[in-house]
């Protein structure tokens, strides 16, 4: 298996069995939390999955997402592509991105 150069490997901290972090994205809405970043569960809409590389999730083993993408939290596209970043996002903030990568108003998405 080969991992693509911008998105490097992690390894899984409850089974310690390799994995490459573009597997863990991709076919839904992802927000990826990289390092210490701690949003609060209550800002990341429920259609919206969660990864984490860091506490309470996969183990960055050879420190290269961190070289990468440093501390933050990033919303990735189904495609695979960022839609976000944040340092620290705000009530609101990954909602609001979300409704613009899928073209509908913050305020209709809100209410889904």
């Amino acid at each position: 298996t080969l991992s693509p150069p911008s998105m490097p490997p992690a390894h899984s901290t409850t089974t310690r069995a390799p994995c490459w972090l573009m597997s863990q994205l991709g076919g839904t809405f992802t927000c990826l939390v990289v390092g210490d970043a701690d949003p609060d569960g209550d800002i990341i809409p429920d259609d919206v999955a969660v990864v984490r590389i860091g506490k309470g999730g996969f183990s960055d083993v050879d420190g290269k997402v961190a070289e990468r993408y440093g501390r933050g939290v990033y919303l990735i596209r189904p495609d695979q592509h960022v839609a976000a970043r944040w340092a620290a996002p705000a009530p609101g903030d990954i909602a609001a991105a979300l409704a613009q990568s899928i073209a509908q108003p913050p305020h209709a998405q809100a209410g889904a």
